[in-house]
């Protein structure tokens, strides 16, 4: 009998090891389950997505051309408006139908009239690993999420204009050209993305050296309708955009330091990295749900 008693108690001393083992979290990653040099960018909309008839966008400025850092507006995307402060368009949509990121950099260039202007190039080719689309990150159909790493959005070449010295440096090669701003809380975990990256086409820009991009990235969050395979999304095209008078608003902003895992800012609904939309009324509904933002979250992996 004492023989017996022994035997349960070792087998179950092992039992209840072996399951502290498999819940201990994996340090190795950072917040949200990502490695180090990724970042997760969350879109929210009213009612379920639709990648066939709207493209999502991330409007992203890395601070990689010093005279343009600031909030990417809707307003301002197009050549008129010299494309002020994007050097990036990441448009998640239906490639094949199956959704998929399509990545635009933006570059500086000379006019015909010799003045430095802003165009955009081919479509950033990326790997599989780099670049992970999650068309159902919260499990109802209205949330999707783009895991990336970020070099990926280190500037192309043809980026033109220096960047301003550097007042801070980070193991990812940001230079700072602006102060961080006051983290505001700390992000939320995300759920496991499921991969479904394609590649896009390759791009053959011309022009001189890049700079080195910035550790203050500001974003945006649009919906457009389905515009020109491969090319930009301009002010025409947008449908709904965060702020008080959209597509073209100024009052929203975001910015996240990419040194840090919640040096998030946001103008409203902001909690850390996460923000919401303001209720209709205060900002203007769409007449489809599945065009009107409901906010967003970034979550950075220093």
């Amino acid at each position: 009998m004492l023989r017996k008693l022994i035997l349960f108690v070792a087998v179950s001393a092992l039992a209840l090891g072996s399951c502290g083992h498999q819940v201990t979290p994996d340090r190795s990653t950072g917040p949200g389950g990502l490695s180090s040099g990724q970042i997760q960018l969350k879109f929210n909309t009213a009612g379920a997505l639709d990648f066939t008839n709207f493209w999502y966008v991330f409007a992203i400025n890395t601070g990689q051309n010093a005279s343009q850092v600031g909030e990417p507006y809707g307003l301002f995307a197009n050549q008129q408006q010299n494309w002020r402060n994007e050097d990036f368009q990441l448009i998640v949509s239906a490639q094949n139908g199956v959704p998929a990121a399509t990545i635009i950099p933006f570059v500086n260039s000379v006019g015909g009239n010799g003045q430095s202007i802003k165009v955009p190039l081919q479509p950033i080719i990326y790997s599989p690993q780099s670049v992970v689309v999650n068309p159902n990150c919260n499990g109802t159909g209205t949330q999707f999420c783009v895991t990336l790493t970020r070099s990926v959005l280190s500037p192309p070449p043809g980026s033109g204009s220096p960047s301003p010295s550097p007042t801070a440096s980070s193991s990812s090669g940001c230079t700072s050209s602006s102060p961080s701003p006051a983290p505001t809380g700390t992000a939320t975990a995300a759920p496991s993305p499921s991969p479904t990256p394609t590649g896009s086409p390759t791009s053959s820009p011309t022009g001189s050296p890049s700079p080195s991009g910035g550790c203050i990235w500001y974003i945006n969050w649009w919906v457009a309708q389905a515009g020109t395979p491969n090319a930009p999304v301009s002010t025409s095209l947008i449908y709904d955009a965060p702020g008080l008078q959209p597509p073209t608003d100024q009052t929203f902003s975001f910015t996240i330091d990419t040194t840090t895992t919640d040096g998030c800012t946001a103008s409203v609904g902001a909690n850390g990295c996460l923000w919401t939309a303001l209720p209709p009324g205060t900002w203007p509904a769409v007449a489809n749900s599945a065009g009107q933002i409901a906010g967003g979250q970034v979550i950075n992996a220093p």
